[in-house]
């Protein structure tokens, strides 16, 4: 994948790929603007970053009880790149708010994940939105904060569609810590929106 990060306050270019395994975890690596080498990552309940100038020299490394919530909380929202991982079978519950808008609720590890969709005319995602644990503002203080994303395109792999690479933008502020963020990414070719406000929790019927 491509696309912006933000490092501190600049969005820098970078080249990423990521290992996802639903329901335990992922690797995101990256390359940002050919000079920062590093990753994020999810594991046996742990979550840590760590980046390095020119692979050599420590620039962030971060872990701990806070960043490991809010890599468990990622996690969770990567089942929007394997929608299978939201096959009943794996303890999803689904419920609708309405004919556009369902939510899908499941636990990561110990990480409840409230998953809310906005669905198009052919009932393709068109936004997602979950709480996530953070501190987008710096303060120094955690809590949950909106996570969404939108998504702009499909394609079909091997008989599964899912959204198509570069065809989606972040929609909130970095969410892991002070230094950097790799959890603050957009598409170089979409603009982040405001549709994950629309999708506030509302208390939802039970689908039947």
């Amino acid at each position: 994948m491509r696309g912006s990060i933000k490092l501190g306050r600049r969005w820098m270019p970078f080249r990423a790929r990521q290992v996802v395994a639903p329901h335990h975890g992922f690797v995101w690596a990256a390359h940002v603007a050919s000079v920062v080498v590093g990753s994020d990552q999810y594991a046996d309940g742990k979550g840590w970053m760590s980046w390095k100038l020119l692979g050599l020299v420590p620039l962030v490394r971060a872990e701990g009880p806070d960043v490991s919530r809010s890599a468990a909380g990622r996690g969770g929202g990567e089942a929007i790149s394997v929608p299978t991982a939201l096959l009943p079978r794996f303890g999803v519950t689904w419920s609708a708010d309405d004919e556009a808008h369902v939510t899908a609720r499941y636990a990561h590890e110990d990480v409840d994940v409230a998953f809310h969709l906005a669905l198009n005319d052919d009932a393709h995602i068109e936004s997602a939105m979950f709480k996530r644990w953070g501190d987008p503002a710096e303060t120094g203080t955690w809590g949950l904060h909106p996570f969404g994303v939108d998504v702009t395109a499909y394609a079909t792999f091997d008989g599964v569609t899912i959204r198509a690479p570069g065809a989606s933008a972040g929609s909130t502020a970095p969410i892991v810590g002070p230094t950097a963020s790799s959890s603050a990414t957009r598409s170089p070719s979409c603009i982040p929106s405001p549709r994950a406000a629309e999708l506030r929790p509302r208390p939802p019927p039970t689908m039947s």
